[in-house]
């Protein structure tokens, strides 16, 4: 396929603008969809009521001048015509307007087949790409901040502090939410909503920052590996003791999930002062001495951060109360 094009060049970068049928662009083209159970691809997933909304607004004839921006493998550009196999499955990798692109494809298929711009790269990388979804996307409300928290690990290297405590919490997650094992078993998403027992990555990675902090958290002296089995562990034991509001997902809401991460640090210290050690059986000994503390009433405390730090508070208290430990030696800030 020859298409007139216009070369572009910014710097070190080089692309192209051209325009295409809607029809044409989904043939040689494919949506690189970011799914929960594979690390290949990085778009987040299709909104179908989002697709209709658009084709409809294309079919009423409405203008949709946002370019498609896509990534080549191969290609090539001579003589103002941009040359590419179109016989090639998927020639064309869409990074930035995806829902655009499927709904003038819906559109076209009910005889409404419009003129899309595109701008095309040639050979880019899947970390290039990446960086270039990031940078596109990053300030779009429509683009789930916990999927950039999940895109990190794909950046260049020279991460800053920030960014290599963020790749760690991904890490841990996407570890825990993948072992089949775990008590966190597909409890962790980034690219939809949530549902009933589940939690976004945007609010683990809030609790779980302050723990792993490089600088301050309790849990930073250890590897990746023993960080995972730490968490996993502590979950162990809160099913162990108290059953009735693990089965009913209480510690898989917002509230209740940061509500005992609250109160993780003291769990831990005390396991190691007494056990030395925090296998779940270690952990449960110490949720054992409140083995009556009562759940229920975190209902009543309502959402947001006031009523999640109320919660973690009040489980700490209680804690403290059957340790008799030194408060300033296990207070954490989330």
């Amino acid at each position: 396929m020859k298409l007139s094009a216009i070369k572009v060049t910014q710097s070190k970068h080089t692309f192209y603008v051209f325009t295409c049928k809607a029809s044409q662009l989904w043939k040689f083209s494919k949506i690189n969809q970011r799914v929960e159970d594979k690390d290949e691809g990085y778009q987040r997933v299709l909104s179908p009521s989002r697709v209709k909304q658009l084709r409809n607004f294309i079919v009423e004839g409405n203008a949709v001048p946002g370019a498609v921006i896509v990534s080549f493998d191969e290609a090539t550009f001579s003589n103002g015509k941009f040359e590419f196999d179109e016989t090639k499955e998927d020639a064309a990798w869409i990074m930035d307007g995806q829902h655009r692109s499927a709904a003038a494809h819906e559109a076209a298929k009910l005889g409404v087949d419009i003129d899309i711009p595109v701008v095309a790269f040639v050979g880019l990388d899947t970390p290039a790409q990446t960086a270039y979804f990031v940078t596109i996307n990053r300030e779009a409300k429509s683009v789930p901040s916990s999927l950039y928290i999940d895109l990190l690990k794909y950046l260049p290297k020279n991460k800053s502090e920030k960014e290599m405590l963020e790749e760690r919490v991904a890490d841990i997650t996407q570890i825990l939410s993948r072992d089949s094992d775990s008590e966190l078993y597909q409890r962790v998403v980034s690219t939809t909503s949530p549902k009933d027992g589940q939690l976004s990555l945007t609010n683990v990675a809030r609790v779980l920052r302050p723990l792993i902090h490089p600088n301050s958290g309790i849990l930073a002296a250890y590897s990746i590996t023993d960080q995972t089995k730490i968490f996993d562990n502590y979950f162990a034991a809160l099913k162990a003791v108290f059953p009735k509001p693990y089965a009913s997902n209480l510690f898989f809401k917002t509230l209740g999930f940061g509500g005992v991460l609250r109160a993780l640090p003291v769990v831990f210290s005390a396991s190691l002062a007494e056990s030395r050690g925090f296998r779940s059986a270690d952990a449960a000994a110490v949720f054992l001495k409140i083995k009556d503390f009562d759940f229920d009433s975190w209902s009543k405390l309502g959402t947001g951060s006031q009523a999640e730090k109320t919660a973690g508070d009040d489980l700490v208290t209680e804690l403290r109360r059957a340790l008799d430990v030194d408060k300033s030696a296990t207070q954490i800030v989330l």
